[in-house]
């Protein structure tokens, strides 16, 4: 039997977004020992996980080359002899999930035959040899462009095409036990809802004087409400069930598999972008998830069907601060999470839910139901909005990259045919409005299609010249004009139809190397032959769309 090695060093909820890649490995290679290398506090993750053969916890001597306390000789000693034991197992593959250097640096260190995800090549510059690697790695240049799930961008680093399960946490009967006992005081037939008011960034972090005021609306009408929460967030969770009448608050008080068989027992859980989302999805509960400013719920969304999403209208990328002014403003409202409580509540525990007329008028965030078919995750309104360029754009997009990472034949015609269908069902757009936007996004991918072309041209010309000469440099109006069409290409990332396209792009570029010219050149050119193809198709799809309407 050979052996596999996963390495996620994130937090919870990396932890459980990593299950169903994990699941469809074993499927795809059934004699692979799966070990699974996890930070020691999130062991219990794969512990119980039937396609995991071992799990190593993640207590490295590597923590401790900053403890001043221990003699220098001896922590490099410690590192040493961790990795030699590491090494011992020759690992066949490592699927490194987790984007940092320390990481990057194991993998590589490690020499495993295959890598998949980030490593460090031997200029110790960060690589990747697989495309949705690349995809993940990329999504810090177009997180607004992107419809995919980590969870599915994950699955596909195993060669399959969707995911054969959504992610798991099997319950420990022990703590199934454990629970009922702690909720043996809930009356019988009552509906519980869980809140979960920490998260790691205080940005992430809804209100807490909004917890407690829903929590008493909806205390008032007879459901009991739990608090959940980590040793940090301990006061939080006080503060919430003693403001909510009948609440109790289990925040520091719960091991992981504690927390999951309580939040079993909830019908909704209210939560912010957080690990106990993630574990609560993994259980079956259904989420009203919060996610505000810098979270992505398309991206980092709670995986499976039903649960209703609330995204703040405030939205910040990477590195970008939020504006103070509207700090106060434009957040979601407390009227909105109660409406998708009872909405859910409604579905769940066939509990009455209140009329949607009875929301308040002053909505300001945006709704969203999930839909797990086909093994992807998929995101729709709650309600009919109006449909605007970017959304036509990413949906078309979508199929543009299946087609393009995994390579498979796109039918143009079928495709367009499905999205328009989709579009129409959920959103509303006049059919000129819909043609401005079509015809908009076509003008752009006609003009980087001839620059892409033109760049191609420069770069397989120079390649001829290496092929006939290897000890070939480039000239110095060789590397201007490449230099010349590369900007000008990357110029049209701030237009929104293509910026997924080339934000993936540049981080290819980004990622070049080669020990010669050739290699350099061969390295240089797959990325624009990658955008190349993506236009094309995503041109494709544009015509279609026009056809069809």
């Amino acid at each position: 039997m050979e052996q596999v090695l996963f390495i996620q060093l994130s937090r919870l909820g990396d932890c459980l977004q990593s299950t169903p890649l994990i699941a469809s490995w074993r499927r795809r290679h059934p004699d692979d020992g799966i070990v699974v290398l996890v930070r020691a506090e999130y062991a219990s993750v794969f512990e119980r996980n039937p396609d995991v053969a071992e799990t190593i916890a993640f207590n490295p001597p590597i923590s401790s080359l900053a403890n001043e306390t221990i003699d220098p000789i001896q922590r490099l000693i410690g590192v040493h002899d961790w990795l030699a034991i590491l090494k011992s197992r020759r690992f066949r593959s490592i699927i490194n999930l987790t984007h940092d250097p320390f990481s990057c640096w194991l993998t590589t260190a490690l020499g495993p035959k295959e890598i998949y995800g980030l490593f460090y090549d031997r200029t110790c510059h960060m690589r990747t040899g697989d495309p949705w690697g690349l995809y993940t790695f990329s999504l810090i240049k177009f997180r607004k462009a992107n419809l995919f799930n980590i969870v599915d961008s994950y699955v596909h680093l195993s060669g399959a095409a969707s995911a054969v399960n959504a992610p798991v946490f099997p319950l420990d009967r022990e703590c199934v036990a454990l629970a009922d006992e702690w909720l043996s005081s809930c009356e019988p037939g009552c509906c519980i809802v869980g809140f979960q008011p920490g998260a790691s960034l205080a940005e992430r972090r809804w209100p807490v004087e909004n917890f407690i005021k829903i929590g008493r609306e909806l205390s008032s009408e007879g459901v009991r409400v739990l608090v959940f929460g980590s040793k940090a967030e301990e006061s939080l969770g006080c503060q919430i069930a003693q403001a909510v009448p009948g609440a109790i608050s289990f925040a520091g008080k719960t091991t992981i598999p504690q927390l999951a068989a309580l939040l079993r027992r909830c019908a909704v859980l209210v939560t912010n972008d957080t690990g106990t989302m993630h574990l609560g999805a993994a259980v079956g509960t259904r989420l009203v998830a919060l996610f505000e400013t810098s979270a992505y719920f398309r991206e980092t969304g709670p995986y499976g069907t039903g649960h209703w999403i609330i995204q703040s209208p405030q939205l910040l990328e990477y590195g970008e601060e939020a504006d103070p002014g509207l700090a106060g403003v434009r957040r979601i409202l407390p009227e909105e999470v109660v409406w998708a409580v009872r909405t859910l509540l409604g579905e769940v525990c066939e509990k009455k839910s209140k009329s949607t007329a009875e929301v308040s008028p002053e909505i300001q965030a945006l709704h969203f139901r999930s839909e797990w078919k086909s093994g992807h995750l998929n995101f729709h309104p709650a309600l009919p909005v109006p449909l605007d360029s970017q959304t036509v754009c990413n949906y078309l997009q979508k199929p543009v990259w299946l087609a393009t990472l995994d390579g498979f034949e796109l039918s143009a015609e079928e495709t367009a045919a499905s999205v328009i269908k989709f579009l129409r069902k959920y959103y509303t757009v006049s059919a000129e409005e819909f043609d401005h936007m079509i015809a908009g996004a076509q003008d752009q991918v006609h003009k980087s299609i001839v620059e892409i072309k033109e760049m191609k041209q420069l770069l397989q010309s120079c390649l001829k010249t290496v092929h006939r000469n290897p000890k070939h440099l480039f000239s110095q109006d060789e590397l201007n004009e490449l230099t010349r069409l590369e900007n000008v290409i990357l110029q049209r990332e701030s237009h929104l139809s293509i910026h997924g396209f080339l934000g993936y792009f540049e981080i290819g570029l980004a990622m070049v190397g080669g020990n010669t010219t050739r290699e350099y050149l061969e390295q240089y050119l797959r990325p624009a032959e990658v955008l190349e193809h993506q236009l094309v198709l995503f041109d494709q799809l544009l015509s279609a769309c026009r056809s069809l309407r």
